[in-house]
C-alpha cells in the first residue's frame, strides 16, 4: 500500500530516539538512503540544513546525523554517533563511539503524537500537477520535472487538539520513475509501530485528490507563503534531496551496540506518571503550534 506523499515522513520526523541488537556478523537486507534538507525562512537568517543517513530493516531503523546547520557532525563528542530503534522490543538506543558508550530507553510512549496525528483537507482545496518535461539526471537516474500547486486549508488534529493550517504552496519535483523508496518508508513505519495508523491519517475530498506519477522525487523544492504576526507574507523554501539510495545486503552489526561499550540502561526508570502524560501532551501542543498558523 502506498501512503500519501510526505505523511510517512511527517510521522517519522516526530521520532526523537531510536535500539540495541545482538551482533551476529551476518548479512541482512536493508534500505539505505542519505538525504539533505535545507530550510530558508526568508527572515534574514542563515538557512538551516540537516543531512542524515538512514538504514532500515524489517526490525531496525538506524539514523546517523551527518551535518546539522553549519556543523559537520563529526564534531568531537558526536563523531560517528547514531540512533537505533528496535521494533521488536520497543527500545531506543543512542550510541556514542567517541565515548564507547550507549544509553537505552523504552520509547513505546514516545510515538503517541504520531499515532494520534490526523489531517483533513477542507472542501475547496485545490491541487494541480503540471508536467514540465525532462529534468536533470540525479544520482544516476533520469528524472521528470513536475510542479504541484496547492491552495486551500487543512485541519490538523494531534492528541485531541485541532487547528487549521492555510496552505499556499508550490512544489517542484524531480521524479525518477525507476526508483521506489516507498517500501523503505513503509518498513520504517512498521518498526516505529504506527503503520496501522497511517491509512486513516489523511482525509482527502474528491476535488483535492491527485494521481501522483510513479517513482520517487529525488529532489523537491517546496515554496510556502506564510503570514507572520504583523500580517506580512513571506516565502519559506524547503529543499530536500537524496544523495544516495540503495537496497542491498549489509552487516547486521550496524544495528547493534559494539562489544565492549559501556551501556546505561534506563529501561528500569520510574513507571509512567501523570507528569509524563502532561509532558507528552505539552510536546504535542508545541508540534501543533508549529504546524498551524492559528491553533485553536
Amino acid at each position: 500500500m502506498r501512503y500519501p506523499r510526505g505523511f510517512v515522513a511527517t510521522a517519522c520526523f516526530l521520532i526523537a530516539v531510536a535500539s540495541p541488537g545482538d551482533v551476529h556478523g551476518q548479512s541482512v537486507m536493508a534500505w539505505s538512503y542519505t538525504q539533505k534538507i535545507t530550510i530558508d525562512s526568508a527572515n534574514g537568517h542563515i538557512p538551516s540544513s540537516l543531512s542524515s543517513r538512514v538504514q532500515v530493516t524489517d526490525r531496525f531503523v538506524r539514523r546517523q546525523t551527518l551535518e546539522f546547520g553549519s556543523l559537520k557532525v563529526p564534531a568531537d563528542r558526536l563523531k560517528g554517533s547514531y540512533l537505533l530503534f528496535d521494533g521488536t522490543d520497543g527500545t531506543g538506543t543512542s550510541v556514542m563511539p567517541s565515548q564507547r558508550a550507549a544509553s537505552v530507553v523504552t520509547v513505546g510512549s514516545a510515538f503517541a503524537e504520531s499515532r494520534s496525528l490526523q489531517m483533513a483537507y477542507q472542501p475547496g482545496m485545490q491541487r494541480t500537477l503540471d508536467d514540465l518535461g525532462a529534468g536533470e539526471p540525479l544520482i544516476g537516474h533520469a528524472t521528470e520535472h513536475y510542479r504541484l500547486t496547492e491552495q486551500g486549508s487543512m485541519d490538523v488534529t494531534l492528541l485531541g487538539k485541532t487547528c487549521t493550517r492555510r496552505i499556499d504552496a508550490v512544489t517542484e519535483l524531480w521524479i525518477a520513475p525507476d526508483v521506489d523508496i516507498h517500501p523503505a518508508f513503509e518498513a520504517a513505519a512498521k518498526v516505529y509501530g504506527f503503520a496501522d495508523a497511517l491509512p486513516g491519517m489523511v482525509a482527502t475530498p474528491p476535488g483535492a485528490q491527485l494521481s501522483m506519477p510513479k517513482g520517487t522525487a529525488l529532489r523537491s523544492i517546496v515554496r510556502t507563503t506564510n503570514t507572520d504576526s504583523s500580517g506580512t507574507d513571506h516565502v519559506v523554501t524547503l529543499t530536500a534531496e537524496y544523495l544516495e539510495i540503495s537496497h542491498s545486503l549489509v552487516d547486521d552489526s550496524l544495528f547493534a551496540v559494539p562489544a565492549g561499550y559501556r551501556i546505561l540502561d534506563l529501561r528500569t526508570a520510574a513507571p509512567r506518571s501523570t507528569s509524563t502524560d502532561s509532558s507528552t501532551k505539552a510536546r504535542g501542543l508545541q508540534i501543533l503550534n508549529r504546524m498551524c498558523e492559528n491553533p485553536g
